[in-house]
């Protein structure tokens, strides 16, 4: 039975707010057999470096607790989109360039 609640391949963001793939699991050796993850920038490096040594380029120990996992807010990036194109009718060329990159840049947050 896989203790492990993160698939691999799925994107978590760290502490630091760093965006990286799970891409490998183990469990510790302590007492409690915590589930840990190895995670990298590359979804498909999840290739071991060779039978019990990890890939070289994984950060490793991450416990589950320390990671989340980002949703997409497809209603959130609908409703910014929407309000970018709202100010299609605006005859002040500036504040509509202003305000159609700042509702584009909340909707692509959104689907991040």
């Amino acid at each position: 039975m896989d203790t492990h609640a993160i698939e691999i391949g799925t994107l978590v963001e760290i502490e630091t707010g760093a965006r990286l793939f799970v891409v490998h699991h183990y469990l510790d050796c302590d007492s409690h057999q915590t589930p840990l993850y190895c995670l990298s920038p590359r979804q498909e490096d999840t290739q071991l470096e060779r039978v019990g040594f990890f890939n070289h380029s994984w950060l490793k120990g991450f416990p589950e607790e320390s990671l989340k996992t980002p949703h997409r807010d497809l209603e959130g990036a609908i409703a910014n989109l929407k309000d970018a194109l709202s100010w299609l009718d605006t005859s002040d060329t500036e504040t509509w360039k202003k305000e159609v990159r700042f509702h584009i840049e909340r909707a692509t947050e959104y689907l991040a």
